[in-house]
């Protein structure tokens, strides 16, 4: 399942892709699409996630077999806002006021 994050250049991303890791159920969060209008921000975070991803798989755990329940959220960034919402299962606003 896809989830969008609308800001996702926002600093509070990592809050929300530190629980999708958490997230082990069946119909879990399996990629992340995050979308922003300033690209170097967006670049930034999306660099955070993967590394939360990483550390994940190098403390002590084995790395996670695609298609397994442990295996990080995929994580892609866009600047185009159809992209971003085309084919999304969730789409979460993290706009603040006066954003955009």
């Amino acid at each position: 399942m896809r989830l969008t994050i609308l800001g996702g250049g926002g600093f509070r991303v990592p809050l929300v892709y530190h629980a999708l890791l958490n997230d082990h159920g069946p119909g879990r969060i399996t990629e992340v699409k995050l979308y922003d209008t300033d690209a170097r921000r967006l670049s930034a975070i999306a660099t955070v996630l993967r590394q939360q991803a990483l550390s994940l798989t190098s403390e002590d755990t084995p790395t996670p077999v695609s298609g397994s329940s442990d295996v990080a959220p995929v994580v892609t960034a866009t600047t185009d806002l159809d992209e971003a919402i085309r084919g999304a299962d969730f789409i979460f606003s993290a706009i603040r006021v006066g954003g955009l």
